[in-house]
């Protein structure tokens, strides 16, 4: 059989139906997994309330991280209220987790629930903080930053450096790609201090 007569063939029907039922079982394991733990989370904030209101919380505050990463994620663009509303969950944790001090401020001017943007454009700025940042300076606090009106959004990250932090290739390539000549990223470090500042035009 030459590959010319492969090509030829007609797909086998019982192999198509088995891949599709395939994908199909992935795709209902990826949305029930992830269901699965955010209602086991809520069962287990119930047996914890009683006996620690610190854990308690701890739990809650990942177990309500979980509906946004399901739902919100899968869409082209969320609220911006629902973004920080994530952010400020993101941040509690590393606080729960850390304990005190921890100190981060983080700041929003204007009306964040005007604007829609791209889901997770602004978690790698914040968790680059988190991960690479002094977080125990009372007097010099990693600075978070967000200004919006309906045309436009600037976000700012500040930090005092624990760690050199990683490329912003990734970052800069997903804003290509989803705001193609309306945003602008300026980086300045000079070791000690990392500074970001992003800004986005939103075209109507």
């Amino acid at each position: 059989m030459s590959i010319f007569d492969l090509f030829k063939r007609k797909p086998n029907p019982e192999q198509l139906r088995l891949e599709k039922m395939q994908t199909e079982l992935e795709f209902l394991r990826s949305q029930q997994n992830p269901q699965f733990l955010h209602a086991t989370l809520n069962h287990i904030y119930k047996m914890a309330y009683p006996v620690s209101d610190q854990v308690a919380d701890a739990i809650q505050k990942l177990s309500d991280l979980i509906p946004y990463m399901l739902a919100d994620n899968t869409t082209s663009t969320v609220n911006l209220q629902n973004e920080v509303e994530y952010l400020k969950l993101y941040i509690d944790l590393h606080r729960l987790r850390l304990g005190e001090p921890f100190s981060v401020d983080f700041k929003t001017t204007g009306d964040i629930t005007a604007v829609q943007i791209a889901p997770l454009i602004l978690f790698p700025f914040v968790e680059n903080a988190l991960k690479h940042g002094v977080l125990n300076l009372e007097n010099r606090p990693v600075r978070i930053a967000l200004q919006a009106s309906y045309n436009r959004l600037t976000f700012t990250v500040s930090y005092k450096i624990n760690q050199t932090p990683e490329n912003e290739d990734t970052i800069r390539r997903r804003l290509e790609f989803l705001y193609p000549g309306n945003y602008d990223l300026m980086i300045a470090n000079n070791g000690e201090t990392y500074k970001s500042t992003l800004t986005i035009k939103f075209t109507t």
